[in-house]
C-alpha cells in the first residue's frame, strides 16, 4: 500500500499553531521537528506525540498522528488548510476488548485555526455531494488496485462507497476495458463521508465494511484520505488491524483515473434506487 507514497513533509517543523475547534475546545500544537509535535488542551499540561504529513497542494497538509498510552486506542487525521485557516479532524477510536474489539468508531470535527491577529474564520470545510455519479480507479502498486463508485446520496454528508479489490494486473486491464459490458458487484459498500477542504481538494473518510469472504480476523479499520482530484492522487491514512490482529497506522498514495460508474453498479439492488 505505501509503495507510491510520497515523502513525508516536514514543512511544519518549528510552526506553532492554535486550532480552535467546533467542540469548543482549543488546542496548541508546537511542531518540533519533522515528526514530534507538543500539543495538548489550552490550559493544559502539553504532551509530545509523534505525526507524519504529506503535502496535498501549496497550503493543504495532511496529519496522521496516533495518540499513545489512550484507552481506547485514538487515532486522528487532520486535514489543514492555511489557505482559508480551516481544520478538519477524523478522530477514530478503537476500544481492544469486549464485543466490539477490533472496531473503529469515528468523529468528524470542523474548526479553523487562529490567525496572527488573534481572529478565527467563521467559514468552514463542510459536507459535500459533489461527487455522486463517479467512479475512480485508485493504484496502489503494479498489481494492485481498488475502484471506488459513489453512486448515491442516502442521506446529506454520507455517500455509499462501493468498491472492489484488484489483486491482478491482467484483470484489472479487462475490468476497465472499454469494450466491457458486464460489471461486477460483489464488493462491499460502506457509508463514508465527504468534505470539501477546496476546489478539487476532499477529504473522504469510512469504516471497512465486514467482508464475507474467508478472514483470519472480524475488524472495520478506518480508512481517511484526503483527494487531490485536480491531479488524481490520493493521500491516505489507514488506522486498524492486520489481519493477525497486530496494530497499523500508516499513511499511502494512489494515482487514479476517472472511469464509468454504469457498469459497476448493481441496478437490481434496491439500495441504489
Amino acid at each position: 500500500m505505501s509503495q507510491f507514497r510520497q515523502p513525508f513533509c516536514l514543512e511544519l517543523e518549528g510552526q506553532k499553531l492554535q486550532f480552535v475547534m467546533d467542540n469548543r475546545r482549543e488546542y496548541s500544537a508546537e511542531f518540533i521537528n519533522g515528526h514530534e509535535v507538543r500539543w495538548g488542551e489550552i490550559g493544559a499540561e502539553p504532551r509530545i506525540d509523534k505525526y507524519d504529513c504529506l503535502k496535498v497542494d501549496d497550503d493543504v497538509y495532511y496529519l496522521n498522528m496516533e495518540i499513545e498510552g489512550t484507552s481506547p486506542r485514538t487515532g486522528y487525521a487532520v486535514a489543514i488548510d492555511f489557505e482559508e485557516m480551516l481544520t478538519t479532524v477524523i478522530v477514530a477510536k478503537q476500544d481492544e476488548s469486549g464485543r466490539d474489539a477490533y472496531f473503529t468508531k469515528t468523529e468528524v470535527i470542523f474548526g479553523a485555526l487562529r490567525r496572527p491577529d488573534g481572529s478565527v474564520a467563521k467559514k468552514r470545510h463542510y459536507f459535500t455531494s459533489d461527487k455522486v455519479g463517479t467512479a475512480i480507479c485508485w493504484t496502489y502498486d503494479p498489481n494492485f488496485a481498488i475502484i471506488h463508485t459513489y453512486p448515491t446520496e442516502r442521506y446529506f454528508g454520507n455517500i455509499l462507497a462501493y468498491y472492489h479489490e484488484i489483486r491482478n494486473v491482467k484483470i484489472m486491464q479487462d475490468m476497465l476495458h472499454p469494450d466491457r459490458k458486464i460489471g461486477w458487484t460483489n464488493g462491499p459498500w460502506d457509508q463514508a463521508d465527504w468534505i470539501k477542504i477546496k476546489d478539487g481538494i476532499y477529504m473522504f473518510s469510512f469504516i471497512e465494511g465486514h467482508d464475507p469472504g474467508p478472514v483470519k480476523l472480524k475488524k472495520r479499520n478506518c480508512l481517511s484520505f484526503v483527494f487531490d482530484l485536480k491531479r488524481l492522487i490520493n493521500y491516505g491514512r489507514l488506522f486498524g488491524y492486520n489481519d493477525e490482529g497486530y496494530r497499523e497506522n500508516y499513511m499511502f498514495c494512489a494515482y487514479g483515473k476517472y472511469i464509468n460508474m454504469e457498469p459497476l453498479v448493481h441496478k437490481e439492488n434496491e439500495y441504489f434506487v
